[in-house]
């Protein structure tokens, strides 16, 4: 059969489907071939029938980010396969249902350009009853705020009124007794007293961000502030912390935000 070579909306049947990986970092994807029958018209604003073309096309649609996030695809595939998100084989298997019932999907097939080569790449997936449009999903104020703590993201302070500049200090007579020397602070002391734990930054987030353990009245704006506070007591250099580290600042963060 052909290789569909079109940057176009088709509604199509998918013949063969399953979970994989990807080549370089191994990332759960769906591979999926795909039989074209129908092409979206944007003058008519309609589908007309190309099944007579036998046009196919082998899609790769990665569902998880080097970061452990659900991508787009991923909801996608909720959707499109009545899958609940939880477990890769479940999702197999729905797929495995899908090209046995012939299920019919919605696809858009756009070139893609990647290491100086261009190919054609199936881009989105929808249900086969779904309107062709774009793919532009937008975060709410919720997940907005849990990526600002994560990254450690302010929003910039209304400009204040410039303060008028303080008189120049007279110098200061140098005293007859010296004062008791003061004992200076040793850096990051939690590294000393670390516990006997380790995490990564990822676990973390992924942890005090477990709702169903917050004490009454906390919200991700209390998560927000703890998770920076801890940060910038344990030290100025977040990338150079260690996984002993992060547990030592989870261990501070639960403490603010935990029922127990």
């Amino acid at each position: 059969m052909p290789k569909c070579e079109r940057e176009e909306w088709f509604k199509a049947i998918m013949t063969d489907g399953g979970v994989g990986t990807t080549k370089e970092s191994e990332l759960p994807q769906i591979v999926g071939s795909f039989l074209m029958q129908e092409l979206y018209d944007d003058t008519s604003g309609t589908f007309q029938d190309c099944s007579e073309y036998n046009e196919t096309i082998t899609g790769y649609l990665v569902l998880v980010g080097k970061e452990g996030q659900d991508l787009l695809n991923c909801d996608q595939a909720k959707k499109v396969f009545d899958w609940d998100g939880q477990s890769f084989a479940d999702l197999d298997a729905k797929l495995i249902e899908a090209v046995n019932n012939k299920q019919i999907v919605l696809i858009h097939c756009e070139n893609d350009t990647y290491k100086d080569k261009t190919s054609l790449k199936v881009q989105w997936i929808d249900t086969g009853d779904a309107q062709p449009g774009g793919s532009i999903k937008k975060l709410d104020s919720s997940e907005l705020k849990k990526l600002d703590a994560r990254f450690k993201r302010k929003a910039k302070p209304k400009a204040a009124t410039a303060a008028k500049p303080a008189a120049k200090p007279a110098a200061k007579a140098k005293p007859t007794t010296p004062k008791k020397p003061v004992t200076p602070k040793k850096a990051a002391p939690a590294k000393a007293e670390a516990a006997p734990g380790s995490c990564s930054k990822d676990d973390v987030w992924e942890f005090v961000c477990n709702e169903e353990l917050w004490n009454e009245g906390v919200t991700i704006d209390t998560v927000s502030e703890a998770w920076t506070q801890a940060i910038e007591e344990m030290g100025p250099d977040e990338d150079k912390f260690s996984v002993e580290d992060w547990f030592v600042i989870r261990d501070a963060i639960c403490k603010k935000v935990f029922a127990f």
